[in-house]
């Protein structure tokens, strides 16, 4: 799913017409915890390469997991005039994980936010998962190339540098 949203305007083009901003974010596209006055404040800035952590978003009354990405348009330093949202199916970003040379070895994908909180994943077990994020939590240093026990298992992790949003892989 896709929109834009018209900066100073009450109108957002999208995959399934022109709406209101207030009738899209409450019929269309409707968020667990953001409202339309939410969306209001958060769209009347510029946002650039903003990444929504996944929730269950209502898209036409249907409940998926998504992700929202969300740019100022047009791209750079030019004078803000619109706003794109794409609304990215969690799953659809699970696969794209998995379709990694190390998945094929048996291996996992974790995502982490900037304070270490798990944002999704690939082959991704629960015990793994606590025990890597508590390990980014409580250290200050988390070596690139590291060891971790989660469950009587060692597992060695290889993790990225933090990107512009701070998330890990």
């Amino acid at each position: 799913e896709m929109a834009i949203d018209f900066a100073g305007k009450d109108t957002i083009l999208s995959t399934v017409g022109k709406d209101s901003r207030e009738r899209f974010f409450t019929d269309l596209i409707r968020y667990e915890r953001l409202t339309a006055d939410d969306w209001s404040a958060r769209l009347s800035a510029p946002n650039n390469r903003m990444l929504l952590a996944p929730e269950e978003v209502r898209v036409l009354n249907q409940s998926k997991r998504m992700f929202t990405y969300i740019h100022a348009l047009p791209p750079g330093d030019s004078s803000f005039q619109a706003t794109l949202l794409l609304f990215i199916r969690e799953e659809t970003i699970r696969e794209l994980l998995g379709k990694s040379a190390l998945i094929k070895q048996n291996a996992s994908v974790y995502v982490t936010d900037r304070e270490g909180k798990a944002i999704t994943g690939y082959n991704d077990s629960p015990d793994i998962r606590d025990a890597l994020t508590q390990r980014i939590v409580k250290s200050d240093s988390f070596p690139p190339v590291s060891r971790l026990t989660a469950g009587g298992q060692d597992y060695t992790v290889y993790r990225s540098a933090a990107g512009e949003n701070g998330w890990m892989y």
